[in-house]
C-alpha cells in the first residue's frame, strides 16, 4: 500500500488499539490493560471500562512515552525480525543519556487480530519537549511511524493518547483511552 492510503490505515489502527502495560511502578496488577474510551471492535465483546481501577501515581505524574522497533515504516516483519529489533531498541533505551528516566516497562498495542511489543518511558515533567524530541529521534531509528505520548485527562483513570509523528506525518490519531479488564482477544496477551 502506497503513501497516504497507508498512512490512513495506521491511523485507523493507531486511534482503535488497546495496550498493555507491563510491571508499572506502583501498579496494583501485573498488567494494566487500556481501550479506546470508545472502543470500536464489533467482533468481540468490549472490554469493560474499569471504575475503580486507577492509573499508578508515576502514570500521572510523569510525561509518557510509548515505543516500539516492530514493523518498520507500518510493514509487516517477520516475529523474529520484530523480537531482534525490540532487543537494539531495547540497548538503546538502557543507555539512555539525558534526561534521565523515572522509569520504563514493557507495554504492547494490540486488537483482536495483531499484537506489537514495545516499551513505555516515563520522564520528569519538566523536560517533556526534550523527552519528546529524543524518543522521536529513536523512532526514526528504527522507522516507525509514530510513538504515543499520554497526558492524564480528568481523573486517575484516563489519559489522552496522543499520536506523535516521527516518520509519518499525517497521524493524527489521538483519542481517550481508559483502563479496562483483560479483553476477551483470541490473540496471546
Amino acid at each position: 500500500m502506497e503513501g497516504e492510503a497507508r498512512e490512513a490505515e495506521l491511523q485507523e489502527l493507531w486511534a482503535n488499539a488497546y495496550e498493555g502495560w507491563k510491571s508499572v511502578p506502583g501498579a496494583e496488577k501485573d498488567v494494566l490493560f487500556l481501550r479506546p474510551k470508545k472502543a470500536v471492535h464489533s467482533d468481540v465483546d468490549e472490554a469493560p471500562h474499569s471504575m475503580d481501577q486507577k492509573f499508578p501515581d508515576i502514570v500521572l505524574t510523569s510525561s509518557i512515552f510509548a515505543i516500539t522497533a516492530w514493523n518498520p515504516k507500518g510493514e509487516l516483519c517477520s516475529k523474529e525480525s520484530n523480537i531482534e529489533a525490540n532487543v537494539l531498541l531495547k540497548r538503546d533505551i538502557d543507555r539512555w543519556p539525558s534526561p534521565p528516566m523515572r522509569a520504563c516497562w514493557h507495554g504492547f498495542g494490540f486488537d483482536s487480530t495483531w499484537r506489537e511489543d514495545g516499551f513505555v518511558l516515563a520522564f520528569n515533567k519538566e523536560v517533556t519537549h526534550h523527552a519528546r524530541e529524543l524518543v522521536v529521534q529513536l523512532a526514526v531509528k528504527y522507522a516507525q511511524g509514530a510513538i504515543y505520548e499520554y497526558i492524564p485527562a480528568g481523573g486517575d483513570n484516563s489519559l489522552r493518547r496522543k499520536t506523535v509523528p516521527a516518520m509519518f506525518n499525517n497521524v493524527d490519531a489521538d483519542t481517550d483511552v481508559v483502563l479496562c479488564s483483560k479483553p476477551d482477544f483470541k490473540i496471546e496477551l
